[in-house]
C-alpha cells in the first residue's frame, strides 16, 4: 500500500516504494485516505459528504440534527431560510428516506422537488442507482455562467444552475439528462453495450460513429477535460439523435436520449425545441434499447 508522508511545503505525497521519485503523486489528502482532497466527497473522513457536514474540515463536528429525519439543520428545509412551506419540507424528508438523496437549495424553491419526483424518481430508476447522494441547486455557476447543470462523479452529486433553467421543464429535462450521466459511471457494462448497439466506435486513439456498414463519421477530440467532441458531419439526419446536443460526444448522446425518453410525455414548447427530431427519434434502436432499460 503506498505511504502518506507531509512535506515541508504543507502538502501530503502519496508514496509507493515501487515507483521512482518521478512518479511520485503530491495532493492535499486532508483525511489520509488516499484521495485527494478535491476529488474526495468526503474530506474529513467522518462519514459525511462535505455538502451534508456542518464543518467537512472537521471530523469531530457533523452538525446536528434536531428532528432526527438524517438532514442535518444547516441544509434542512424546516430550519433554512430558503424553503419556508411544510410541503417542500416533507419532500425534501421522503426523497432522502426513500431514495438516499439529500437535496441541497442555497435559493429559495417553488416545485422543483416535485419536478424530481415526476420525472426521475417516478421512472423508478434511483433503485438500482444507490451511489447519487447530493442534489445541489444554486443561482448560477460563478466560473461557467452559461452552465445549466452538471454532474460531478467524484462528489457524487448533481448540481444545478437554476439562473439558466427559466421554464420548470427545462429544469426537468436539465435534471434528467444530469442523472443519466450519473448511470453512465454507476452502471458501465450497460452504457457500452448502448454505444455499440448504436453504432459508436470507441478505441484508444479514436472515436466515430458508423450508422451502417457504409458510413463513418470520425469525432475530433477537441477538450481533453470536458470530454466534448466536434463533429464534421450532423448526425441529427440519423434517427438515433434526438437533438442536435446529442451529437455532441457518446456521453452526451447517452444522456440525451434517457432524458428525452423519460420525458416524453411532455407538450411544453421547450421540449419540442429541444428534441426537434423526437418523432423519428422514437422508431429508433437507441429508443428501443433505452426503453428495455428504464421499464
Amino acid at each position: 500500500m503506498p505511504k502518506i508522508v507531509k512535506s515541508s511545503d504543507g502538502l501530503f505525497h502519496k508514496v509507493n516504494k515501487l515507483t521512482t521519485p518521478k512518479e511520485y503523486f503530491l495532493f492535499e489528502d486532508h483525511d489520509f485516505d488516499g484521495i485527494p482532497d478535491k476529488l474526495d466527497h468526503d474530506i474529513d473522513g467522518d462519514g459525511v459528504h462535505n455538502l451534508l457536514d456542518h464543518s467537512p474540515l472537521n471530523e469531530q463536528e457533523k452538525g446536528v440534527d434536531k428532528d432526527n429525519d438524517g438532514i442535518m439543520d444547516h441544509i434542512d428545509f424546516d430550519y433554512t431560510k430558503y424553503v419556508d412551506n411544510r410541503p417542500l419540507a416533507d419532500l425534501q424528508e421522503l426523497i432522502k428516506k426513500d431514495y438516499g438523496i439529500t437535496i441541497v437549495s442555497t435559493i429559495k424553491l417553488t416545485n422543483e422537488l416535485k419536478l424530481f419526483i415526476d420525472s426521475v424518481l417516478s421512472k423508478n430508476l434511483v433503485s438500482n442507482h444507490k451511489a447519487l447522494e447530493v442534489i445541489v441547486i444554486k443561482d448560477r455557476n460563478y466560473d461557467n455562467p452559461n452552465y445549466r447543470g452538471i454532474y460531478d462523479k467524484y462528489w457524487k452529486q448533481i448540481t444545478l444552475y437554476k439562473r439558466n433553467l427559466s421554464t420548470n421543464t427545462n429544469f426537468q429535462l436539465v435534471l434528467s439528462h444530469e442523472y443519466f450521466h450519473f448511470i453512465q459511471n454507476q452502471n458501465k457494462s450497460f452504457y457500452d453495450l448502448f454505444l455499440k448497439e448504436t453504432g459508436w466506435l470507441i478505441n484508444n486513439e479514436s472515436i466515430s460513429y458508423q450508422h451502417n456498414a457504409n458510413t463513418s463519421y470520425p469525432i475530433h477530440k477537441i477538450d481533453e477535460h470536458s470530454q466534448r467532441y466536434d463533429t464534421e458531419n450532423t448526425l441529427t439526419q440519423y434517427d438515433n439523435f434526438p437533438s442536435l446536443y446529442s451529437t455532441v460526444s457518446p456521453q452526451e448522446m447517452f444522456s440525451e436520449v434517457g432524458a428525452a425518453l423519460i420525458n416524453e410525455s411532455m407538450t411544453h414548447i421547450d421540449f419540442r425545441k429541444r428534441y426537434p427530431h423526437f418523432n423519428a427519434f422514437k422508431v429508433s434502436h437507441a429508443y428501443k434499447i433505452m426503453s428495455n432499460f428504464t421499464d
